[in-house]
């Protein structure tokens, strides 16, 4: 397999949520691991399935496919 290189830039090391489906975990994982997603910004990652109370003041960056469930989802984390 190829090796890809991953830039991801964070400004100021702003804490960040990071939402994903299992679709889109499969391709971000070999990737990038814990450390390297704390390295950017990222504080907390979770499911976009999983539950979560809406936090303040903290980005969410959706790594997702286009589907209408996860637009859904999308729709109802933004609302609450």
């Amino acid at each position: 397999m190829e090796s890809v290189d991953v830039l991801i830039v964070s400004p100021q090391n702003i804490c960040e949520t990071y939402r994903y489906d299992e679709y889109c975990k499969n391709i971000i994982t070999p990737l990038m691991n814990n450390y390297e997603l704390r390295k950017c910004g990222v504080t907390l990652h979770l499911s976009i399935s999983q539950p979560r109370d809406k936090i303040a003041g903290m980005p969410v960056i959706y790594f997702v496919e286009p589907t209408e469930t996860n637009v859904r989802y999308a729709r109802d984390l933004a609302s609450s």
